[in-house]
């Protein structure tokens, strides 16, 4: 989806939190500096990121990327390294605040275990909304393809 009609749909939700998530957001740090810019109205922008926090701070359009987005949560996913943390693809993940407002939300969040998911569907397509433990992958996955 070309960058601008991703901000356009994005800004159509009027939201104040975004979640950014793979493929590799950075493989695309250009492209996504320009959509963190067109949508710069939103307040708290969330990265995930399979590289770590190190590897994109040696890239100055990554850099500019973090100066523009409230946290990160960087690191591989790791099959076979579950977490409960309810932020947490794998036990290796890291999350770090960039916006000093957000300290507190993020501090809390990154507390909390993980919970309840949510499954919408809306015209054809099917949405996940959380992060499920990776124990649970396998029926969750069947169980979509049997709605399907």
């Amino acid at each position: 989806m070309p960058v601008g009609a991703a901000a356009e749909r994005i800004s159509s939700y009027n939201c104040d939190r975004v979640t950014i998530s793979g493929g590799e957001p950075f493989d695309q740090a250009e492209e996504l500096l320009l959509l963190l810019q067109k949508i710069e109205h939103i307040p708290d922008i969330l990265v995930y990121s399979g590289y770590t926090k190190g590897k994109i701070q040696n890239d100055h359009t990554s850099i500019a990327v973090t100066k523009k987005i409230a946290a990160l949560v960087d690191g591989e996913f790791r099959l076979g390294l579950s977490a409960e943390a309810a932020w947490k693809g794998s036990e290796n993940q890291t999350l770090t605040v960039f916006k000093r407002e957000f300290t507190e939300r993020y501090e809390s969040w990154a507390t909390e275990r993980k919970g309840r998911l949510q499954l919408i569907r809306k015209g054809g397509e099917t949405r996940l909304i959380g992060i499920p433990r990776q124990e649970d992958l396998p029926e969750l996955l069947e169980k979509i393809k049997l709605t399907q």
